[in-house]
């Protein structure tokens, strides 16, 4: 488990800490900042500049549920909902960046 230096291992380790932080403030149940958006459009810009593989779908229907999680009219249990959902995929993303920063046996292969 040897990780070469590289930009890109080191931006790729601050889209971890940054997804990781993301992550933490949405459990604690702050869902009215717009950091998960932030996250995301990163994450396209990641996904855009280097040649990591990182399942689009997930990363979009991330997005789609920080974008559900800005209407104001969902009831508590829709709002937790999306929220352990939008959780979930970030620790997918988190798992295949650690597999694309460490190497491929952190990785899940879909």
């Amino acid at each position: 488990m040897e990780v070469l230096a590289s930009p890109i291992k080191f931006t790729t380790g601050l889209i971890i800490a940054f997804a990781i932080f993301v992550a933490y403030t949405l459990f604690r149940r702050r869902s009215d900042f717009n950091l998960p958006l932030v996250l995301y459009v990163a994450l396209m810009f990641y996904m855009s500049w280097t040649d990591q593989v990182l399942n689009p779908y997930v990363v979009y229907m991330g997005l789609i549920f920080a974008l559900v999680l800005r209407f104001e009219y969902m009831n508590v249990f829709l709002t937790k909902t999306f929220c352990y959902a939008e959780i979930f995929a970030i620790v997918l993303i988190v798992w295949n960046l650690l597999g694309a920063l460490f190497g491929q046996q952190f990785s899940i292969y879909w």
